[in-house]
């Protein structure tokens, strides 16, 4: 068949490949750049029917065009765009896409075909690229949108366990040890310390919790621990550690890393019913801006990482969106409450680190943790060892919006001696504080309150009455004392629900250290 339009003249450079056909399916002409495409030349194709060349979604267009134009019924220059996989001569399959449009001549009538192919294999990848980062970028969203749930009933449920624990604590040691009524008061204060447990871990995950930061060793804090975790995973799993030297010092709460290990290697023991292996192993590492740019969730720096592996049942890749959510669970009914990968996943997120997981069904599982290496060299501490709580005669200021809480709190101090005054909201305690400024010796102040809050109280004490101490309580509030959580330096903080031992103790040393200076 001879070709009737006008000569095409196509750039040899161009990747996409133009082809034609006339009336009878014949190709009358076809890019250079078939080659790079199949590994065909196009001397090869040239006049060879597009029956014999063609994907069947193509030869099904095709066909059905040339039916049209042969019976003129375009009148208008319309395409069709057709996706299909072409093979390579090596074997390989090429995702395509291909656009077809009638060819007119001068005069209008249409006498072939002319279509466009084009290799959509990056564009493929950059759309699998895209839904991964749409996926990651919903995960951060929901994550982040049950942790404010989390730590807003973790902070409400805070100033009842408060109640709860205090008033039992203080009628414990007014009942006969072994009577009905104490045994009641016992179970009361365990379940109660259960649901502290519970509060704790809601706040951890949602990164509510007050974090007590120190420069440490990752290497030190991991081989202290190893003896309790090989009591914990018990001896049918064979457990070893390697440490690097690489690894320097970590900025980071040394209570919440250890907790962090213990619940990942309490997982991995689950996830190991017969004999397997857990391996711990710490090294440094520094994420680059490329790879921070495919993988959302980490960012750029250097790290310190601790790896924990199993060899257990592996985590199923549908499973693995859900884990770090709170309360999910894969275990039986009563064998786990949902919440220990959720607080793992809170602690470093407060610690401005992240964790990854990498698993397979039946392939064991690691999480990789990722500490942001400290600024400061390590300084080694002792634990001091707690004092008997004392009692005194000063005066002190209760303000807290919570009656109950705001109740407890007065019986505890004033059992011991203290005078208390009491306010239910911020601007109630500046005007006691005004009022009795040269009484009042420390102000035991909620963080959040109505009117004002315990910070803006603060910040009247410090301008007005100096010399009057401050000890901030807190459910965990976002809209706290501290930023991201962490304790400022100078500020002393109580967190709910507190012991009266601990209270009282804490009360005892504000003042003492004030009365020393």
């Amino acid at each position: 068949s001879a070709y009737e339009g006008p000569e095409i003249e196509i750039p040899d450079n161009i990747k996409d490949v133009i082809w034609t056909v006339d009336k009878n399916f014949i190709c009358t002409y076809i890019s250079p750049s078939l080659t790079a495409l199949t590994g065909r030349q196009p001397n090869a194709v040239l006049g060879q029917s597009i029956n014999t060349l063609a994907p069947d979604k193509v030869k099904e267009i095709v066909q059905k065009q040339i039916a049209r134009i042969r019976d003129n019924e375009y009148l208008l220059s319309i395409y069709e765009r057709i996706e299909a996989d072409l093979t390579h001569t090596d074997g390989h399959s090429i995702p395509t896409e291909t656009i077809v449009s009638p060819l007119r001549n001068s005069d209008g009538e249409a006498y072939g075909l002319l279509g466009v192919t084009r290799n959509l294999t990056e564009r493929q990848a950059m759309e699998e690229e895209r839904n991964m980062l749409e996926s990651q970028l919903r995960q951060t969203q929901r994550m982040e949108a049950i942790g404010q749930l989390a730590g807003g009933i973790a902070h409400d449920f805070n100033n009842l366990l408060q109640a709860i624990l205090g008033y039992g604590e203080m009628a414990q040691p007014k009942v006969e040890p072994g009577s009905r009524v104490g045994r009641y008061i016992d179970q009361i204060i365990t379940a109660g310390e259960r649901a502290r447990v519970l509060v704790r871990q809601l706040l951890a995950f949602s990164r509510s919790q007050v974090l007590e930061l120190e420069d440490i060793d990752l290497n030190v804090v991991v081989h202290d621990l190893s003896d309790m975790l090989r009591r914990i995973i018990g001896e049918h799993i064979e457990f070893t550690l390697v440490g690097s030297p690489e690894v320097e010092g970590i900025h980071a709460d040394r209570g919440q890393v250890e907790q962090v290990l213990i619940n990942l290697c309490v997982n991995a023991r689950d996830a190991m019913p017969g004999e397997g292996t857990l391996n711990l192993e710490t090294g440094h590492l520094e994420l680059d801006e490329e790879y921070c740019r495919v993988n959302t969730w980490a960012t750029e720096g250097h790290f310190a990482v601790l790896s924990v592996s199993d060899s257990g049942h592996g985590i199923d890749a549908k499973i693995q969106e859900k884990i770090f959510e709170p309360f999910y669970t894969t275990k039986e009914v009563g064998k786990g409450t949902g919440l220990g990968l959720s607080t793992v996943f809170g602690i470093m997120q407060q610690h401005n680190g992240m964790i990854h997981v990498c698993s397979e069904k039946g392939e064991g599982t690691t999480f990789r943790l990722y500490f942001p290496k400290s600024k400061q060299p390590i300084k080694s501490t002792e634990n001091k060892k707690a004092t008997a709580p004392t009692g005194g005669t000063e005066t002190i200021l209760i303000a807290d919006d919570d009656a109950g809480v705001l109740s407890v709190a007065e019986l505890m101090l004033a059992g011991v001696g203290y005078t208390i005054l009491k306010a239910t909201d911020g601007l109630e305690a500046v005007r006691i504080l005004d009022e009795h400024a040269d009484e009042i010796a420390l102000a035991v102040l909620d963080v959040v309150m109505p009117q004002l809050s315990g910070q803006a109280v603060f910040e009247h004490i410090k301008k007005r009455h100096a010399r009057i101490q401050v000890l901030f309580s807190s459910g965990y509030s976002a809209d706290g004392i501290h930023s991201n959580f962490i304790l400022d330096s100078g500020k002393q903080l109580i967190q709910k629900p507190y012991q009266r031992d601990a209270f009282l103790r804490k009360v005892r040393e504000i003042l003492d250290e004030a009365a020393s200076n």
